[in-house]
């Protein structure tokens, strides 16, 4: 027994150095340095009063034992400033795409951001989440990030090369930030995988809310739109959010010189509270491939808004023009390719029937465009494309107004797709207002023949439902009773109050002396506008 005993404690003891070692082998970031206003830094022990509200690069980190590691970044600016560094090149995690945003998801950016406090037009983000974890210099900016990453959703990241002696070195290979406020509990996992999915060593899962903060800035936030709308600024974020950072070696994954050729890819899952403004890896110990992304955009004549187009047919060409994949668009008009050698690409948009190219990456309108990989994420290769079906050709267009009767005549010359006009007006040329919707006469909304209009709309102001209503009144106080009175004065009172109701409706698009302004909105059967010229509305009074 008392072996077993012995046994027993002995083997408790290895339990909990195994659970220490593993629980401590993270490496804490305890500073960071970056290019913030030319030069800012930070520490656990001092956190720096300015807040940075913009974007800025990681410029070199310092860890608990006292070593700082340079990031590539701007070691120049670190000599001038007297400190003392091992030089190491470090890249954001290349990711190319994200699962369509939650509904607690946001795009965090500094409080300047895009040129002004707060919000400001035209809003400065775009709902391509992933550019937000990959921009700046190597991808290492620290003013933007995405918050509230969907939980469970996981991203590989395909290894090319893995330098042996680099396992256990203690240089940090894997760099993790956490930039919001947490919910404790919450566990982010990342590991290395096999060619089966397999896990390589251990997982690593590691809960923010215990790890110190070193540095804190200043956001403000935006809703992204799974529609493909502009994004939405939110008000009632904005404020300060805290910034903490780990490091770990290939060494605290388990990764040994045993099993590290069996590795094929980095593995990162998300916890739903998941606050990141990247993921950072050491680029002189681990060679990942890279990924090409854009969006097609979808631009409506005389639109407002600029939507990405779900369902195109995007393919990737190399050099030889041989198609090697072919993606489809996401509801917000992404595609991705990912894990890519370094060489020449081309990228080829098949143009969906019925629209054009009116925009390609390099401002022409060429469906296909040269791609080159080397060393780190190709975003940005973006389409922009327009239904030439929501082209009305519109012939003249003329409008009237006597007696408080809007009359309003025009001519389509063609109509391809249409569904219906909308009417406008506006009192001052700029902001308009829909008084009225026509139906097209063209069949199935389609005719390559002229078609007239014309529509006759009511602007009165009911001045004679007001005098009937006045008559009524008074007939029904001379002639019947008063139990007659009650039943015949909420009608009276309804038809008053209904000739208000429409006054107010229209009288504004016309103040004592001033003109209409008319235009003619061609709404198509998927939603998209185009817009008439604007004429001005002849007064007959």
């Amino acid at each position: 027994m008392k072996f077993f005993s012995r046994l027993l404690k002995r083997s408790f003891t290895i339990y909990l150095t195994l659970i220490v070692v593993y629980q401590s082998s993270a490496q804490q970031v305890v500073a960071v340095y970056t290019d913030f206003g030319g030069y800012w830094r930070s520490s656990v022990d001092t956190i720096n009063s300015i807040y940075p509200n913009n974007a800025h690069n990681l410029l070199a980190f310092r860890l608990a034992n006292g070593n700082t590691y340079a990031t590539g970044v701007n070691n120049a600016l670190l000599t001038s400033r007297n400190i003392n560094f091992t030089p190491r090149e470090y890249r954001a995690l290349p990711v190319s795409e994200l699962p369509l945003p939650g509904g607690d998801t946001y795009i965090g950016v500094g409080d300047l951001y895009g040129g002004g406090s707060a919000n400001v037009q035209p809003v400065p983000v775009t709902n391509k989440l992933s550019d937000y974890l990959v921009d700046g210099i190597n991808g290492l900016a620290l003013g933007t990030g995405i918050y509230n990453l969907p939980a469970s959703s996981q991203i590989y990241y395909n290894i090319t090369s893995f330098r042996r002696s680099s396992i256990g070195d203690g240089v940090p290979d894997i760099v993790i930030t956490q930039m919001g406020q947490l919910t404790a509990g919450r566990f982010d996992s990342f590991r290395m995988v096999d060619a089966t999915g397999a896990t390589v060593g251990r997982a690593i899962s590691v809960d923010f809310s215990t790890i110190p903060v070193v540095a804190t800035g200043s956001f403000k936030f935006y809703t992204p739109q799974r529609s493909g709308a502009t994004p939405v600024y939110n008000a009632g974020l904005r404020g300060t959010r805290n910034l903490r950072m780990l490091a770990y070696d290939f060494a605290d994954f388990g990764v040994t010189t045993s099993n590290y050729t069996a590795i094929r890819s980095f593995s990162q899952r998300f916890s739903g509270v998941s606050d990141q403004a990247f993921v950072a890896y050491n680029a002189t110990a681990l060679r990942l491939l890279q990924p090409i992304s854009g969006t097609i955009y979808n631009s409506s004549a005389q639109s407002s808004e600029i939507k990405g187009y779900e369902g195109a047919i995007v393919s990737l060409l190399n050099e030889l023009g041989t198609v090697i994949e072919k993606d489809t668009t996401n509801a917000l008009g992404v595609y991705s390719f990912d894990n890519l050698e370094n060489s020449n690409y081309r990228i080829r948009l098949s143009t969906p029937t019925g629209y054009q190219i009116i925009k390609d990456p390099n401002n022409g309108t060429d469906s296909t465009t040269a791609v080159i990989v080397d060393e780190e994420p190709v975003t940005g290769v973006d389409f922009t494309i327009q239904n030439v079906s929501l082209d009305v050709d519109f012939g003249s267009i003329e409008a009237s107004i006597e007696n408080n009767q809007l009359q309003v005549n025009w001519e389509t010359l063609q109509e391809l797709n249409n569904a219906y006009f909308d009417i406008q007006l506006s009192a001052n040329g700029t902001d308009f207002e829909t008084v009225h919707t026509e139906r097209s006469k063209a069949p199935g909304g389609n005719s390559e023949m002229p078609i007239i209009y014309s529509v006759s709309v009511t602007m009165a102001k009911n001045s004679i439902a007001l005098g009937i209503a006045v008559l009524g009144l008074s007939f029904l106080l001379i002639r019947f009773k008063k139990r007659t009175l009650l039943f015949g004065l909420p009608i009276v009172l309804l038809i008053f109050l209904s000739s208000l109701s429409c006054q107010k409706s229209t009288n504004h698009l016309k103040p004592d002396g001033s003109h209409l302004f008319l235009r003619i909105a061609q709404v198509d059967k998927d939603g998209s506008k185009s817009l008439s010229k604007v004429v001005q509305v002849k007064n007959q009074e």
